[in-house]
């Protein structure tokens, strides 16, 4: 009959209102969800902004310079960092990047520059300052760069006063030199200097004995051993004011060296490579060199290493008593 029921009696068509309750999400995780879905579009564009940012800045080429100087300057290459800079200078002369590239840099070499003095490797940082005062020759980095050169000649005159002080020491004390001798050398005084004075390309230090001074010539000495510069001087010294020509005769003989040869050179401004290995008075300082600090031979020269080392010394105390 229309409208009568065949279910049984209590059960109603379509779900109970528990049940439906039962399926339907809690109100409060409906707004949860409906706000979480609003905000995925500002997550996303949050996370894309940076990125089109950033690839709008490498696309500037003044950008992409200091990126590459900077990267050099991390991996401590000065060399190849100065090449990016000039790039980057020469390009955009003007731009903050340029300032900004050619601050850093002078601030890396800088550091560079310190550590390798406290490091003591004095040969790196003239390198290094070498780079500096090439380009940064007469700006405004002038003041800094002398800074760096005065606390280099500071290094290196501290080095030579340990140098001396040490073999005064050994003379004195190990060696039992002639006081007579170890007075003199004692006595010398040193000057550190940048006078260009380089006949053979290979000039480190120059004697004086006359005007009881020593010139190490910083330009060169950065990679030396100190002991074996000061000992060679020492030599001339000794041969100036000890040797008489009758203890330089038996030297000649000692050495074999011909009695014709002068003894010292005529003009030193002058004299070629061969004339000065050949030079009876250079062969003394470099014997006294080795036979007194011990050092190894150097081809310096032309009469040949010391083959008899203990009666070379002996006659040395001898003729500086």
């Amino acid at each position: 009959m229309e409208g009568d029921s065949h279910l049984p009696q209590g059960i109603t068509e379509g779900p109970a209102p528990e049940a439906e309750e039962a399926i339907r999400p809690p109100r409060q995780a409906r707004r949860w969800m409906t706000a979480a879905l609003a905000g995925i579009p500002l997550l996303i564009l949050s996370l894309a902004l940076p990125l089109v940012l950033r690839a709008g800045h490498a696309t500037s080429p003044q950008e992409r310079l200091l990126a590459e100087v900077r990267n050099e300057l991390e991996e401590g290459d000065l060399e190849a960092a100065l090449e990016g800079l000039r790039e980057l200078l020469t390009a955009y002369p003007g731009s903050e990047e340029a300032g900004q590239a050619k601050e850093e840099f002078f601030g890396k070499a800088e550091d560079l520059v310190v550590a390798d003095l406290e490091a003591f490797q004095n040969q790196s940082a003239r390198q290094k300052l070498s780079l500096l005062d090439g380009f940064f020759y007469g700006g405004e980095y002038r003041g800094r760069i002398e800074e760096l050169r005065s606390l280099l000649h500071e290094k290196l005159w501290l080095e030579a006063q340990c140098a001396m002080a040490s073999l005064l020491n050994i003379l004195e004390v190990q060696e039992d030199y002639p006081r007579r001798m170890t007075e003199l050398l004692r006595g010398i005084n040193y000057d550190l200097t940048d006078y260009d004075y380089d006949p053979f390309g290979t000039t480190l230090s120059m004697s004086f004995p006359k005007f009881n001074l020593i010139a190490l010539f910083v330009p060169e000495i950065y990679e030396h051993d100190m002991f074996d510069l000061i000992l060679h001087e020492w030599g001339h010294f000794v041969d100036y004011h000890l040797l008489d020509d009758a203890e330089r005769a038996e030297y000649r003989r000692l050495r074999e060296i011909p009695a014709d040869v002068p003894w010292n050179l005529k003009d030193p401004d002058t004299v070629n490579e061969l004339e000065y290995k050949s030079c009876p008075a250079e062969d003394f300082a470099e014997v006294f060199r080795v036979v007194v600090g011990g050092g190894e031979w150097r081809e310096a020269s032309v009469y040949g290493e010391v083959h008899n080392p203990k009666e070379m010394e002996e006659w040395l105390k001898k003729a500086a008593a």
